[in-house]
């Protein structure tokens, strides 16, 4: 009989991992969407677009500014011009993009990158 309670038991805990397991694997692919959501709104910031929107990115900030800091790259000091509005000349697009990480960076953490 007490056998009997043991292997209940051990039941129930599996099938309460069982269920735990499922319900995060729900998260996890309900997440990749989200992510994926993250990673084309920050692909589109400075990318011949007129509006540089960060909305998106403060649906989930850990992994935007995750995912910003990843798109960082090395550029020469200097001035850019970053958009249609501003300045003369031709507008490099992979500095613009750095910039506007950058900028998106700041409008996250609040911080100043120098």
């Amino acid at each position: 009989m007490k056998d009997e309670g043991v292997a209940m038991g051990r039941a129930k805990f599996w099938l309460l991992i069982c269920v735990l397991c499922l319900a995060l694997l729900a998260v996890a692919f309900d997440n990749s969407e989200a992510q994926a959501n993250l990673k084309e709104a920050v692909k589109s910031l400075g990318a011949m677009s007129t509006t540089n929107d960060f909305d998106p990115l403060y649906s989930d900030p850990i992994t935007a500014t995750s995912i910003l800091i990843k798109e960082l790259r090395v550029i020469h000091r200097g001035q850019y011009r970053t958009s249609e509005g501003e300045g003369f000349g031709p507008i490099d697009y992979k500095a613009a993009h750095v910039i506007w990480c950058i900028r998106a960076l700041r409008a996250l953490t609040g911080l100043n990158f120098r």
